[in-house]
């Protein structure tokens, strides 16, 4: 039981009851509930009225507590662990996925490389009809000249 929350109300009440009962004329004020009219009420009065009436108001959920039974606590368990292993399946999948992708534009920006290789092989294997053959033939009054 939360007797220190008790407690602590207690002692509240009794401070402010005590300092509102020795106050002077200065400190009081007049209270309208639309058809009648309290006058001179001291003002810490007021304040401990007000605090008492939020008190009552919380009491009965400070006490009111649901105790789990343990099947309920395991169900909550499976539950909290069926939905980790979603999660963790869900992020998986999501990697394997970006892998995948990673993958395929790998391969296409490969095939694209072979494909401009091959393009400026065969530009270069080619031969127009303007071209002029190469000859590597060398005479032998080339080679005398040279040495």
């Amino acid at each position: 039981m939360p007797f220190k929350l008790i407690g602590t109300i207690i002692l509240l009440v009794i401070v402010t009851i005590f300092c509102g009962f020795n106050l002077g004329e200065e400190n009081r004020c007049d209270i309208n509930f639309i058809f009648h009219t309290l006058k001179d009420v001291p003002a810490f009065l007021t304040v401990i009225v007000s605090f008492f009436c939020g008190v009552l108001v919380m009491i009965p959920f400070t006490f009111k507590k649901q105790k789990l039974t343990k099947e309920q606590i395991v169900q909550a368990a499976e539950k909290q662990k069926n939905e980790e292993i979603k999660n963790r399946e869900k992020a998986e999948k999501k990697r394997i996925k970006a892998e995948q992708k990673e993958k395929t534009l790998a391969e296409k920006t490969q095939k694209k490389e072979l494909a401009e290789k091959a393009k400026k092989n065969a530009k270069a294997n080619s031969t127009s009809k303007n071209d002029v053959p190469i000859i590597n033939k060398t005479s032998d009054q080339d080679k005398t000249i040279v040495q």
